[in-house]
């Protein structure tokens, strides 16, 4: 009797293991699938914002720094985060077959050009003013304070406020930051809070700005040859 009883209790105690493993798989186990999906997408974003960069890089070095210039090819390299989005009636449908316009009216192409330029933010970081001080020329045609691109080994003398060469200041580095926005509930806020909190140190002000939309802040670099001469006033603007 003593034995059957023993035995009831471990069969009435069966059950207590299927749902203790439902709470752990609920609580553990499905937000980690979700933060791992969330972490693929976030190196989707990340590879997709490299590109953009270089393009924007590529886009200053051919136009003597002009920033509408690198502004428009970061957002048409961008583009392909914002192919499955819809806002409102006139909503992004697809890219079309190279990003050169997305979304189905000039509306929503207006509208998708104003939400990238509210999530991006691009620095020139060389060449600097003294850059310009050390090697700018005024060009005859219109007055302009460039630096030449052409006899770079007849005249390359180290810059005494630049502490560069002319070839070094004619080496376009840009770094973008560009807010990416979580998609993925729940695991969004909590990745927020994680970034907001104690833990931390103080975030910059532009993170603080991504963090306000839900957003985490994508930073890249790249270094591109210029090949027009870089103008300062498109600098300085």
């Amino acid at each position: 009797m003593r034995a059957h009883r023993a035995a009831g209790c471990l069969r009435a105690q069966c059950g207590a293991a299927t749902i203790e493993f439902y709470i752990i798989a609920f609580w553990v186990l499905v937000p980690l699938f979700m933060a791992i999906l969330q972490l693929g997408l976030f190196m989707v974003a990340k590879n997709t914002a490299n590109v953009a960069t270089l393009a924007a890089a590529r886009a200053g070095a051919a136009s003597g720094l002009d920033m509408g210039e690198m502004r428009r090819a970061f957002a048409l390299h961008i583009a392909p985060l914002y192919a499955a989005n819809q806002i409102g009636k006139d909503g992004f449908v697809d890219a079309q077959s190279n990003y050169k316009s997305v979304g189905s009216s000039a509306i929503a192409r207006a509208r998708f050009e104003t939400e990238v330029e509210r999530m991006h933010r691009i620095t020139v970081l060389n060449p600097t003013t003294d850059s310009f001080d050390d090697f700018q020329i005024t060009r005859a045609s219109d007055k302009a304070r460039i630096i030449p691109v052409d006899g770079l080994y007849a005249n390359n003398a180290m810059g005494s406020k630049s502490q560069q060469q002319r070839s070094d200041a004619l080496l376009l580095k840009i770094e973008t930051r560009y807010c990416y926005k979580m998609i993925i509930p729940i695991i969004d806020r909590m990745i927020i809070k994680v970034l907001t909190s104690d833990m931390w140190s103080d975030p910059k002000l532009d993170h603080l700005k991504c963090y306000a939309r839900n957003a985490i802040p994508i930073l890249s670099q790249s270094v591109v040859r210029i090949t027009v001469p870089p103008e300062r006033s498109k600098l300085e603007n």
